[in-house]
């Protein structure tokens, strides 16, 4: 098993490195409490902490797919499937 610490340090320096200024949601526990079943999947948490949007798998349109929905989130826009409070936090 992964140092949590370097881990860490790993997930900092490739954030960084890519200037990505968005949070990074992670712990222990976090993937089992929000029900991830597939790997990729990425979740669009609101400034309220609901879940906007689940996407589970790659395709090849996720950039231009991500891009109108940050905006719309941005906007309050977005359309909200079936919302769901985040409960888990990251530790």
């Amino acid at each position: 098993m992964d140092d949590p610490a370097t881990s860490d340090q790993v997930v900092a320096k490739f954030m960084t490195d890519h200037k990505y200024t968005i949070p990074v949601l992670r712990g222990p526990d976090y993937s089992t409490a929000v029900g991830v079943q597939g790997i990729p999947t990425t979740l669009f948490i609101d400034s309220k902490g609901d879940l906007v949007f689940r996407k589970v798998g790659f395709s090849h349109h996720l950039v231009q797919e991500f891009d109108w929905r940050l905006a719309a989130m941005a906007t309050k826009a977005a359309p909200a499937p079936a919302k769901q409070q985040v409960a888990a936090k990251a530790k």
